[in-house]
This record gives C-alpha cells, sequence and structure tokens, in this order.
C-alpha cells in the first residue's frame, strides 16, 4: 500500500492485517509513513495501489460503508519540523496557537456607537430624523457583518486541529459541517452583538417605533449576518492561518460598509462614490432595516436587500462547498 509525495515515498508498503477485538500500533521513524497509513485507512489519502480494507469494506471502492463503521481520532506531535506540515502532507493536522488573533470582545464593540453619536454627531446632519436613530441601522449592519470573521477564524482553527479529517471519516454530507459553523456563529456571535447594540443605542436616545418592525429588523439583520458568514466561510477555507482570515475579510466589507449609507446619507458623497454606495449589499440592507426601526414604508426596500442576500447565500454557500470539496480531493 504505498503512497508518494513528491519525491518522498512513505510508507514504501505496507502488509498487515488486524482481527477483530485487537488493538495495533504502529512504530517507526518519522516521515516512515505511519500517520499517511492511518490517513489511508481513514480515507483521507488515496493510496497510488494495492488495497487496504476495513471490516471487510474497501476504503476506495465503498468509502461509505466504511464511514459507517470507524471513528476517527487524530493529533498531531510535534515530533519533527517536517512531521505536520501542511504544504508537505496536504490535510494533515497542524499544532497551532492563535494567541496573536486579535479578538474584539462584544461588550468593547459598543462604543462604537457612542463614538459616532457623541463625537460626529453634532456635526452630521439628516433631515427629518435625529442621527442617533439613522445611525443605529448603520451600526447594526456593520457589528454584523464584521462579527462574520469569527467563522473565517473559526473554520481556519478547524482545518489546523485535524477536527475536519474526522469530520471527513464520518457518514455526513460535505456541507453539514460549513452549515452548522455558519448557523452556530450567527446564533451565538450575532444575537449577542445585537442585544449589546440594542441597548447602548437605548442608553444614547435610539427609539424603535414599534415591536413588530423591531423584530422585523432584528430577522433581517440575522439573514443577512448568514450571508456574510457564508462568504467569509469561503475566506476561512482559502487562507492558511487565522491572521490572514481576519485581513482577507476585511478586504471586502471594511469598504462595503463605510461607502454605504450607514454613517451618512449617500446623496452627500462624490457622484462617483454616491452611484457605488447605493447598489451594493450594504446599503440595500441599512436602507431596509432603518425604516423597519422607524415604522417608515418598506415595501420598496426590504424586497431589494432581501434580493442582495439570498443572492449573496446562494454563491457563497456554493463556493464555500465547493471549496471544501477541493480541500477535500487536494488531501488525497
Amino acid at each position: 500500500m504505498p503512497r508518494s509525495f513528491e519525491t518522498v515515498r512513505a510508507p514504501d508498503g505496507v502488509d498487515l492485517h488486524v482481527d477483530k477485538g485487537t488493538v495495533l500500533g504502529l512504530l517507526g521513524p518519522n516521515e516512515a509513513g505511519k500517520t499517511s497509513t492511518v490517513r489511508v485507512l481513514t480515507m483521507l489519502l488515496k493510496p497510488d495501489q494495492g488495497r487496504a480494507s476495513v471490516a471487510g469494506f474497501d476504503v476506495v471502492t465503498d468509502p461509505a460503508q466504511v464511514r459507517r463503521r470507524i471513528g476517527l481520532a487524530i493529533w498531531c506531535w510535534p515530533v519533527g519540523p517536517r512531521t505536520c506540515d501542511r504544504a508537505r502532507w496536504p490535510g494533515a493536522p497542524t499544532s497551532y496557537s492563535n494567541s496573536s488573533v486579535a479578538r474584539t470582545p462584544y461588550a468593547e464593540r459598543a462604543p462604537e456607537a457612542l463614538l459616532f453619536i457623541c463625537v460626529f454627531g453634532g456635526a452630521i446632519n439628516v433631515p427629518g430624523v435625529d442621527y442617533v436613530n439613522y445611525l443605529m441601522a448603520g451600526v447594526f449592519v456593520q457589528a454584523v457583518v464584521f462579527g462574520g470573521i469569527a467563522t473565517a477564524v473559526g473554520l481556519t482553527e478547524d482545518l489546523g486541529s485535524g477536527v475536519v479529517d474526522r469530520f471527513r471519516t464520518l457518514p455526513m454530507a460535505r456541507s453539514a459541517m460549513l452549515t452548522g459553523r455558519v448557523l452556530a456563529d450567527v446564533v451565538r456571535n450575532r444575537m449577542s452583538i445585537i442585544i449589546i447594540k440594542l441597548m447602548v443605542g437605548l442608553a444614547v436616545g435610539f427609539r424603535p417605533v414599534d415591536v413588530t418592525g423591531t423584530v422585523g429588523a432584528i430577522s433581517l439583520l440575522l439573514l443577512l449576518g448568514v450571508a456574510f458568514s457564508w462568504y467569509h466561510a469561503v475566506v476561512g477555507l482559502t487562507v492558511k492561518n487565522a491572521e490572514d482570515a481576519q485581513a482577507a475579510g476585511f478586504l471586502v466589507v471594511f469598504p462595503l460598509t463605510f461607502a454605504s449609507s450607514a454613517f451618512v446619507p449617500t446623496d452627500s458623497m462624490p457622484s462617483w462614490l454616491q452611484t457605488f454606495a447605493e447598489h451594493q449589499p450594504i446599503t440595500a440592507a441599512i436602507n431596509a432595516i432603518r425604516p423597519l426601526f422607524l415604522g417608515l414604508p418598506t415595501s420598496d426596500v426590504v424586497p431589494t436587500a432581501l434580493i442582495w442576500i439570498v443572492g449573496i447565500t446562494v454563491v457563497m454557500a456554493t463556493a464555500a462547498v465547493g471549496v471544501r470539496r477541493i480541500i477535500g480531493l487536494a488531501a488525497t
């Protein structure tokens, strides 16, 4: 059962049989092919030739039956500088520390609203509405969109920890892990952000008109969070570490958020920037959420926001599942 990695052949042929109810340990020097043998038996790698079977089922021709009968607990010991190099051993788990990754606690994000209201609010005049009521829709959207970076960072860490390899050996849909990560992040992170922002807004004078409109606005915010979490899922699957995930995530959401109607009306912008600001998803979402909070007509803005949200979700979810599949194939 040989397996080649560029110029390295490891294992260079293995012949073994493990009886039911027994335990077998593989011993040998670094790069002898111990981990690769286990990964072949758990369908994380395909052998170059030969045959391997688990519980009587071939791991190449009948992987579904094997997945129903096995479990995988994978760990990477730092026994050698090359043993767990993901570039050399595609898909191998790596030891990873995210201590240098900047994570902004939800409570520390709250002063953003105070900054715009107390520092800039007196200099910004929005006809027909108090600036705090105008601003809060943009603050909510900014927090929800930026919060999606947690999805990118989390997926990057999952890929490095080996838990994704464990999922790959289980009888589950390829999209299940991604969908679970996105929905969990939306419920956990976005709801916390929205609640804190709402409390801060109420403290500084934000006054939603009615409960129905507020519930509608929060629902739209959560849908927007789902859409951008799928974008961040694509980012997390394509970068190498959490720092890159943060940088790549900000690269798109930062200009979209600040070149929008979040903090000032778009008609106050230069004509070239106004054109961009009025035809992008963040502005569409803000223009729908703001009247929901303030009890204004929404019939012409909510459908536009929903079209953007559905479009982003479909495109990014499809891309994420495709990238996930490519990663799985590359590891074989």
